[in-house]
């Protein structure tokens, strides 16, 4: 299951944006900064040996593989697409090599994912949904079964700091208010789409993952990082960029530029695209 669900449940639901904040904003990036440090050496030190990480090639996963590198943690990153030119498995690639040229002790183990009618009985039976398709969270987590007892997952962070291209442009959410400006949109965007976190995505990875036994760590929903958190609307998302904060950080650490400047897919739409 995800490690800590029930308090990770609770600081979910009981999470209030922030509208404005008055502290200067290059140290709350240091706090925020901080707080991802504390999480990824906290769980990566509960890996026996080399720690295991879902890797989507993302700007999320990425700067956690940063991170995990930095302390010197041996890691096996676990990249999944339909073909060897899905851009996840493009992109990662390109970060891996690029990590593995300056002495990162990382290996890369690619996963080309397919299904078969089991599957989507098996993944059926665990939601109790009658889809014509396996969740995409079955499959990683069946790719996973026989390569990583644990693992590492960058879900919760695009919930906490706007990184879905529908809170930059809400118009077609349910809350979307044309009488509102944009900020007011994007704030309720915030919030609609934080609340949707648990139904559509956590539940759903703990129960594969209490399905096929793989314990999954999420270093982006522990309490500092959502104590740290604290940015306005505008700093989190505008016409512009979404999650601007961690996209700064992910420049600070070095996060290559075809990475920052990728389409966002993420690593459960790699069997969609």
């Amino acid at each position: 299951m995800i490690t800590n669900i029930q308090p990770i449940y609770s600081r979910i639901k009981q999470y209030e944006f922030n509208v404005d904040d008055n502290s200067i904003f290059e140290q709350r990036i240091l706090n925020l900064e901080k707080a991802i440090n504390e999480s990824v050496k906290e769980i990566s030190e509960q890996f026996k040996n080399e720690v295991h990480i879902g890797f989507s090639g993302g700007v999320d996963s990425a700067l956690i593989l940063s991170k995990i590198v930095q302390y010197g943690f041996p890691v096996i990153a676990h990249t999944m697409g339909n073909t060897k030119n899905h851009p996840d498995i493009v992109h990662a690639q390109k970060y891996v090599h690029y990590l593995q040229n300056g002495g990162a002790n990382i290996t890369h183990t690619l996963h080309i994912t397919s299904f078969n009618q089991k599957d989507i009985e098996s993944s059926n039976s665990v939601l109790k949904t009658d889809s014509t398709r396996p969740d995409n969270y079955f499959m990683i987590m069946k790719e996973l079964k026989s390569h990583a007892p644990q693992i590492i997952c960058c879900d919760v962070i695009d919930e906490l700091m706007g990184g879905y291209y529908a809170h930059q442009n809400p118009q077609n959410l349910p809350i979307f208010n044309p009488n509102k400006s944009h900020e007011e949109n994007r704030l309720s965007a915030l919030q609609f789409l934080l609340e949707k976190l648990i139904p559509n995505h956590l539940s759903v990875l703990d129960k594969f993952s209490d399905y096929f036994e793989i314990p999954v760590f999420l270093p982006y929903a522990s309490q500092a990082i959502f104590d740290n958190c604290n940015f306005g609307v505008n700093e989190l998302v505008d016409e512009t960029q979404r999650k601007k904060p961690i996209y700064q950080l992910a420049e600070k650490n070095e996060v290559i530029s075809p990475i920052l400047k990728r389409k966002k897919l993420g690593l459960v739409d790699a069997l969609s695209y």
